[in-house]
């Protein structure tokens, strides 16, 4: 879920008061999201899918506020400080491997394909 689409993933979530969708839900990513996980405190379902190794969350770099982005390959993990794990929980957070907002889904599809793989082979095997 890309950027707004994150967000409004999260929000059709709690509309639909998780309903039949959220059990069907085995992986997500969001990329460049702008969802909250203080939207879901009083909704443990969801707040502990996209908490969970189920979830992925892949950034952008931007050179003015982080530091060492430029030697970061995409799929490394980013340091989370205090505002960031407030916003969005204990999700992996890894770098897309671009400032360009716009190219976060294509700089990192390969460690996207590979967190989509790694559930689908742990669903298998459960």
């Amino acid at each position: 879920a890309h950027s707004a689409a994150g967000g409004q993933l999260v929000r059709y979530l709690l509309d639909k008061n998780q309903g039949t969708l959220l059990p069907r839900i085995r992986s997500i990513t969001f990329t460049d999201s702008t969802h909250s996980v203080q939207w879901l405190k009083k909704h443990p379902n969801i707040s502990s899918l996209i908490q969970s190794s189920r979830a992925l969350y892949v950034r952008s770099a931007n050179p003015m506020r982080d530091d060492g982005w430029e030697n970061a390959q995409p799929g490394d993990e980013c340091d989370k400080d205090h505002f960031w794990s407030h916003r969005f929980g204990k999700i992996k957070t890894v770098w897309a491997g671009t400032t360009d907002h716009s190219l976060t889904n294509w700089a990192a599809r390969a460690p996207i394909w590979e967190h989509f793989d790694k559930n689908a082979d742990d669903d298998k095997k459960a």
